[in-house]
């Protein structure tokens, strides 16, 4: 869930920061999946001129962020999710051609699209349409 009183309004700053339509697709759908997944406190930051979104699990930890720059997102599972053994690097470098691992030890992954958000949010397992057994939609009223 979105802390909504933590650096309320750096979230609009980092939209409109971003330049490509496809990168703010992806960033809004990640956003908005962290405003409704109750295991997660999540917020965004703004630490000089580096833009990030933060996921903080319920113990504390923080699995999960992604930095904001112009054209992507660069999704960061932190050491909490790579020591959790629940991920493994060959299967995210198998379906992403962008995977990186930072001295930390901690993997990276580019996000440029929608396609990338979703395919990000599965690889975590934190996709809310199959808990729910739904297939993904958007529908109005």
């Amino acid at each position: 869930m979105l802390l909504g009183a933590k650096n309320s309004q750096v979230l609009p700053q980092h939209l409109r920061h971003m330049a490509s339509a496809d990168a703010k697709d992806a960033f809004l759908y990640l956003i908005g999946l962290a405003a409704s997944d109750e295991r997660f406190r999540c917020y965004g930051e703004l630490k000089g001129v580096v833009r990030d979104f933060r996921y903080y699990d319920q113990s504390g930890k923080q699995p999960f962020a992604f930095i904001v720059n112009k054209d992507s997102l660069l999704f960061y599972l932190r050491a909490p999710a790579v020591r959790s053994g629940d991920y493994q690097l060959a299967k995210l470098k198998a379906q992403f051609s962008t995977v990186g691992e930072n001295r930390s030890g901690e993997w990276t992954v580019r996000i440029g699209n929608l396609d990338d958000a979703r395919r990000i949010w599965l690889f975590l397992g934190t996709d809310v349409d199959s808990r729910s057994g739904d297939a993904p939609t958007m529908q109005n009223g």
